[in-house]
């Protein structure tokens, strides 16, 4: 399927405008930034814009064909004044495809090539040039990530995790708009992990993006855990068939935790335990409970719940009966007031 027959929920196109009407369209699209170009200078031929959201992320696509009438640099303007106004605290991550732009801030200027990546810090001044051509980009609000990250303001990212993030980021504006409500905070979160790789140079930080990616994984899988306790199918193959990833990989991942076989007991146990001593009325029977949390018997359940919590499903079950009780007891009299004479 040719790009341009996916269908994104945000479209701009000068195509639906006068001619004289065009570049005023294409400066209004552009109002986080101050044009230093105007419609003496400038002739738009052709531009467009897609984009979708993934979440609190903003990812999309601009076009732009444009006729020059002289030599001078045209930049998209971000100053303290526009700062103040919009109050927009979000990280931009513009990946030109076609052609070279420059950077230029209060410290350095930089050119950036095409297919190379490179951020900016809205937060923070800075001037862009306005260049014809494709750029893929992706606003990252501040507050989503787990560390400031503003001192990569007008880097260029032309490391080999740089390249690889790149074409992430082409690949996922290619399929954004066909993933499912379920898969879309999947992509979000695989997207921030590799973006957090990608950031660090040294190798303690290295070591430090990986446990951001393992972590984050982890944290995937235990969902799909939680969401899976009563499944007879909750096992190591159906989760590495699941998450995409290896028997060792997801071996790695719970080895702080004793295992994946032992962390599935121990969530299921915290389960049992959370009906069990709940407030309510009804509860199932313990043997219930043991059958549907993948335990062989009653007694292999009581056995590994009173090795987890130091007493017996029982005792829980006694605990919160009387707690019912007490409970009932003393809303009985409370109400007692409300009682003729």
């Amino acid at each position: 399927m040719n790009d341009d027959d996916i269908s994104y929920p945000y479209n701009f196109s000068v195509q639906n405008y006068a001619e004289d009407e065009r570049f005023e369209a294409w400066r209004a699209e552009h109002q986080h930034h101050n044009l230093s170009v105007n419609q003496h200078d400038i002739s738009i031929a052709d531009a467009d814009f897609r984009g979708i959201h993934l979440g609190p992320m903003m990812l999309g696509n601009w076009r732009l064909t444009s006729i020059r009438k002289n030599k001078k640099a045209n930049f998209a303007k971000r100053m303290a004044e526009k700062i103040r106004k919009d109050s927009l605290d979000h990280y931009y991550f513009r990946l030109s495809l076609t052609d070279s732009w420059r950077y230029s801030g209060l410290t350095h200027q930089v050119e950036v090539k095409a297919a190379q990546l490179a951020m900016v810090d809205l937060s923070q001044p800075y001037d862009m040039g306005i260049a014809d051509g494709e750029v893929i980009m992706l606003m990252v609000p501040r507050d989503i990530l787990p560390q400031d990250i503003s001192q990569f303001h007008g880097s260029v990212f032309n490391s080999g995790l740089g390249y690889l993030f790149a074409d992430h980021l082409k690949a996922l504006f290619r399929q954004a708009p066909q993933l499912s409500p379920l898969e879309i905070p999947l992509a979000m979160e695989t997207t921030l992990s590799f973006l957090q790789a990608m950031l660090v140079t040294s190798p303690d930080n290295l070591r430090h993006a990986s446990l951001v990616i393992q972590t984050a994984l982890f944290q995937k899988i235990r969902t799909y855990i939680d969401q899976h306790l009563e499944s007879a199918q909750l096992n190591v193959l159906t989760i590495c068939q699941q998450m995409g990833i290896s028997r060792s990989h997801l071996y790695r991942v719970f080895a702080e935790v004793g295992g994946v076989a032992n962390f599935i007991i121990l969530r299921r146990l915290a389960k049992a335990h959370a009906i069990l001593s709940a407030g309510r009325a009804y509860k199932p029977r313990i043997s219930e409970l043991a059958f549907r949390y993948g335990f062989s018997s009653p007694v292999q359940f009581s056995r590994a719940y009173k090795r987890r919590f130091g007493y017996t499903p029982s005792d829980t079950l006694a605990a919160s009966e009387q707690l019912v009780r007490a409970s009932v007891e003393t809303s009985h009299e409370g109400s007692a007031w409300l009682l003729p004479y």
